[in-house]
Formats: C-alpha cells, sequence, structure tokens
C-alpha cells in the first residue's frame, strides 16, 4: 500500500477544494494523527509564541502586548531565537517545552531590541 500523501497536479477553479479533499484522502490512508500533529505543531507554536511575547513584554516594557501581540512578538522571537540558538549554539525550538520557551524568550527580547533602536513611531508600544 501507497503510504504517500495524495497531492493535486491540477490548477485551475477547484484547487483548494481537490487540495482540502486531497488531504482528506490522507487522513482516511495514512491515519488522523497527519493531520492532528500538524495541528497540534500550530497551537505549539502559538502557546510558546504567547508564552514568549507575554514575558519578553514583560521584561522589555513592564507589560504585554496583548494577545496577538504577544503572539506576533513571540512567534517572531521564537524564529529569531531558533535562527541565532542553531546558528551559534546548536539549539532549537523543539515543541513545546522550557527550551523552547527561553529560546523564543531571548529571540523575543532580541526582536524587542532592533525595534526599539528604529527610530520614529513603535509598533508595539502601549
Amino acid at each position: 500500500m501507497d503510504r504517500t500523501i495524495p497531492t493535486d497536479a491540477h490548477g485551475g477553479q477547484g484547487g483548494a477544494v481537490r487540495t482540502l479533499l486531497c488531504w482528506v484522502a490522507a487522513a482516511s490512508i495514512l491515519g488522523p494523527g497527519i493531520i492532528g500533529g500538524a495541528l497540534m505543531g500550530i497551537i505549539a507554536w502559538l502557546l510558546v509564541g504567547l508564552i514568549a511575547g507575554w514575558l519578553a513584554g514583560m521584561a522589555m516594557g513592564g507589560r504585554g502586548f496583548g494577545v496577538l501581540g504577544n503572539i506576533v512578538v513571540g512567534v517572531i522571537g521564537a524564529l529569531l531565537g531558533g535562527f541565532i540558538g542553531s546558528t551559534f549554539f546548536g539549539w532549537d525550538v523543539t515543541g513545546f517545552n522550557v527550551g523552547s520557551i527561553l529560546l523564543a524568550f531571548l529571540g523575543a527580547v532580541v526582536f524587542l531590541l532592533i525595534l526599539r533602536a528604529i527610530p520614529g513611531t513603535q509598533p508595539f508600544e502601549r
């Protein structure tokens, strides 16, 4: 039995519907874990971003940026922290754990420092 995810090679109208049907077929072939795993990964990124953004907001300005602002700052921080950590130290953001939250927090602090160094209005100031 072929265990690859079916893809849609046809373009045009209905491409999104065909893609959705391909993912439904993939879930039925590979089991529900394929879609559930991706969804859990997205939720983990959002939670890590929320926590890291809130911590960075507290450390840098004494207050957070609201839920959406914290998520944005934290996810960008996780990307930046993951890049810096893997480049210089071999560390990665690997999921919802203390190390990932710490790395995302450090990246969010660096991100906020970069934003504060840019003159003019600050996008994440309250």
